[in-house]
């Protein structure tokens, strides 16, 4: 097409974007010609949108049995059809009421924490691959992702889990959940649009993440600053692109603050932003600073409680 530009992609971030290793997209292209990327002038693979494209379809069928020998030599319209004969092609295919049939969620949550406790993080990692691809956007959150991290978090308590494996856990959870993110990104302009995001200074990225992928299902274009972010940029964010509403993680910070930093976080914005902006905050169990409700702003305690309230 006159005029396009095509996007061209490094082995590291081809690898982020479609959920397949370095050395495994290696491999693949050394033993069965997956893709064939260009070269730069300096010899660095330079990937297209279609190696791109390929690669996560490569990656789900394989993550549903299918050996690579056979299917790497497939096209991408070939792969699509062996999607489509499953049943699925993108991660929003699939009604909650085939989950029970396809996959025994207990079963697999009980795989992951086992996993967890014995540092196998390739079992955590087939496992979440595969219940992206098994699973809806929303109970992918509900029914699988809560009760996990709810499960980790009582192992943290009982010192059952150590802090390498706790942060070898949360990376590569954090990992999955930007993959989720990416691969349902919408492009409809006339989908509501509504930034994600946590306050200066804020450390924990994963509700963040939780709350993006809970408004994706729910039809809604998420803009995802993820957290530490100042208040003075949010809003430069929200007249830039008008966002008609903001989520907040108000959560632990990364040092002290001035008392009640959250409180006036939220009433700044508040000042600075037109009436027309809806605000949402959910707010950690472990933030006090909060001496009463904020005008506009609607505080949720749980992200459960996010999904059966909101709504554009």
């Amino acid at each position: 097409m006159e005029g396009h530009i095509e996007t061209k992609y490094s082995i590291q971030l081809v690898s982020k974007l479609s959920g397949v290793g370095v050395h495994t997209i290696r491999a693949w292209e050394k033993r069965y010609d997956a893709v064939v990327p260009k070269r730069s002038a300096t010899g660095r693979r330079e990937y297209c949108d279609v190696d791109l494209e390929k690669l996560v379809l490569l990656n789900q069928l394989c993550t549903l049995g299918h050996s690579i020998g056979k299917i790497a030599p497939l096209d991408i319209a070939e792969l699509k059809e062996l999607l489509e004969k499953l049943g699925k092609v993108n991660s929003e295919d699939l009604a909650p009421e085939k989950i029970s049939g396809e996959l025994n969620l207990n079963q697999s949550l009980d795989n992951m924490v086992m996993a967890i406790t014995l540092y196998k993080l390739d079992v955590i990692d087939h496992e979440l691959s595969k219940l992206k691809l098994l699973v809806n956007t929303r109970d992918l959150v509900i029914k699988v992702l809560i009760p996990l991290l709810n499960k980790v978090g009582a192992l943290i308590q009982r010192r059952e889990l150590s802090p390498a494996g706790e942060l070898a856990f949360h990376g590569l959870l954090k990992f999955h959940l930007g993959e989720v993110i990416y691969k349902s990104r919408r492009k409809n302009p006339g989908l509501s649009k509504v930034i994600v995001a946590g306050g200066e200074g804020s450390i924990e990225e994963i509700p963040l993440l939780l709350v993006s992928i809970l408004l994706i299902s729910k039809n809604i274009e998420v803009i995802y600053l993820g957290n530490d972010v100042s208040a003075g940029a949010l809003v430069e964010t929200i007249n830039a692109t008008e966002a008609k509403g903001v989520m907040l993680y108000l959560g632990p910070l990364r040092e002290e603050r001035e008392s009640l930093y959250h409180q006036k976080y939220m009433e700044y914005l508040t000042k600075k932003v037109s009436n027309d902006v809806h605000f949402f905050a959910l707010k950690s169990n472990r933030v006090k600073d909060l001496e009463g409700p904020v005008k506009n702003f609607s505080i949720f305690e749980s992200i459960k409680h996010i999904d059966q309230s909101i709504s554009f």
